[in-house]
């Protein structure tokens, strides 16, 4: 949480050392990131790229700024801007240098990187601009019945900072014929332009991720109401995310409004660093929608700090990641204090004998498909169902194997899984990604020894935060001759 917060621990004395980890402030992490953008090769990108580099050197000076450090990309940033003037064609941009099939959504992009540099730069293409070079495609649009190019005209004006004209775009579009996504395009002109809109309206599309973070779907919704008739990919649900992150935060401040962004800030973030196939593109832009609001830290932000007290021994911490391992003898208080988040888990592990069922996140159960008697030589499946309360990432699902049994031949393919390992005691499912739900893993085995086996209980756990966890309970299993 940010402001100060004291939290405290009781550990379970018989459980062996508690192991604490801290995380707080990422916008040195996020720097990072927008300066590996700010140094790509300019001779070597096109207009959309440029125009990313641009946005990303605008965000490096307001670091610098901020931090008092010297900036000195002023050359890279006027060459940017002369650029992208000379590939400028009737005030579009194409993909490549100055092409004829020009582009909207290279344009907004790159008139958003020219409005950014224009607050410390001369862009000499803005001073241009003006409403009348629209108006006759606006009226060809408003004739037509073009919503889609309303939209972007009215998404443009935003850029420009033309509100009036943004709004009475938008007006002109009958909103109960638009798709969902161009729906959250209209809602967000409208949040942008001032005008009051409900939180409420976009709780049909939210969702709770199992580590807190807040997402914004339309997974349910068939096809054709979203705007892609063929298929869902994730990435539907990380553009349309980022377009209620980009409404939700031009709204004035409430505590409900601030808890909303934070969440969604948590969940964009880690699925930016976790989803190489969004596209680079896509990926970027959740970078440039969150770190500005990160930057604007007022002049007495405080930065997190962490007291921790266990027994007789107090640490001071202000360097982050810390980890640190605490005797679980102690009850273990945890004072933060600072403006910035703190991101903090504590945990135990230890080896349960009497082993029952445990799930609160998630529950897991195995069985076998006609029961637990097996025959011998007679092929057997083994079923996994997991039980997820709210959406995961990064899961490890650990399946033990009896004794009596070895693998068949043949495993059923499961695209939920990324990785499968089979070993000759356990068969390990790493996943990637599941939804909030009921979710079917199979194995396939093949009864060698008979006799009677204890089979010991099946495990799920987040692979990065094992602290969210199930196991079911052991159970004996039969091969008969």
């Amino acid at each position: 949480e940010t402001g100060d917060t004291t939290i405290y621990y009781s550990p379970d004395k018989e459980h062996g050392k508690v192991t604490l980890y801290a995380q707080t402030d990422i916008i040195d992490f996020l720097y990072k990131q927008i300066d590996e953008i700010a140094a790509s090769d300019i001779d070597k990108c096109s207009n959309i790229r440029l125009a990313q580099v641009l946005k990303a050197l605008m965000l490096k000076k307001e670091f610098c700024e901020k931090n008092n450090q010297e900036f000195n990309d002023g050359i890279k940033v006027n060459k940017i801007i002369k650029k992208l003037e000379k590939n400028c064609n009737s005030g579009r941009w194409s993909w490549w240098n100055k092409g004829n099939f020009t582009s909207m959504n290279i344009t907004k992009s790159v008139y958003e990187a020219l409005v950014f540099a224009s607050k410390y730069y001369h862009v000499s293409l803005l001073e241009k601009n003006n409403i009348n070079n629209y108006k006759s495609e606006l009226q060809r649009a408003r004739n037509t019945n073009d919503y889609m190019a309303l939209l972007d005209y009215a998404e443009l004006f935003n850029i420009f900072g033309w509100k009036p004209e943004a709004l009475a775009a938008v007006d002109d579009i009958n909103k109960d014929t638009l798709q969902l996504n161009n729906l959250l395009r209209y809602q967000m002109i409208r949040i942008q332009c001032g005008e009051s809109v409900s939180l409420s309206e976009f709780d049909t599309i939210r969702y709770k991720d199992m580590l807190g973070g807040e997402y914004y779907s339309f997974k349910v919704y068939p096809m054709w109401r979203i705007g892609n008739p063929h298929y869902y990919d994730f990435y539907f649900d990380i553009e349309s995310t980022l377009l209620v992150y980009r409404a939700i935060e031009s709204m004035p401040e409430s505590a409900e409004r601030n808890s909303r962004v934070v969440a969604m800030r948590r969940w964009l973030l880690q699925n930016r660093e976790s989803r190489t196939y969004i596209g680079e593109n896509l990926s970027v832009e959740i970078l440039f929608a969150i770190t500005p609001q990160l930057l604007e830290k007022p002049a007495s932000h405080k930065p997190a700090s962490l007291i921790v007290r266990s027994g007789n021994n107090e640490m001071r911490v202000s360097n982050f990641p810390y980890t640190a391992d605490l005797d679980p003898q102690y009850p273990i208080t945890i004072i933060k204090s600072g403006d910035s988040e703190a991101y903090i888990s504590l945990s135990q592990r230890y080896w349960q004998k009497a082993v029952t069922a445990k799930g609160e996140e998630m529950k897991i159960k195995t069985y076998f498909k006609g029961g637990n008697r097996l025959t011998l030589g007679k092929e057997a499946t083994l079923v996994v169902e997991l039980d997820l309360e709210a959406d995961a990432e990064y899961l490890l699902i650990h399946t033990p194997i009896p004794a009596g049994c070895s693998y068949s031949d043949y495993q059923p393919y499961n695209f939920k899984v990324a990785h499968r390992e089979d070993f000759a005691h356990m068969a390990n499912f790493y996943v990637e990604r599941l939804s909030a739900g009921t979710h079917i893993f199979e194995i396939k085995l093949l009864p060698r020894w008979s006799g009677k086996y204890y089979l010991n209980p099946a495990t799920a756990e987040l692979y990065y935060y094992p602290a969210f966890n199930a196991n079911e309970e052991g159970k004996t299993v039969e091969i008969d001759k």
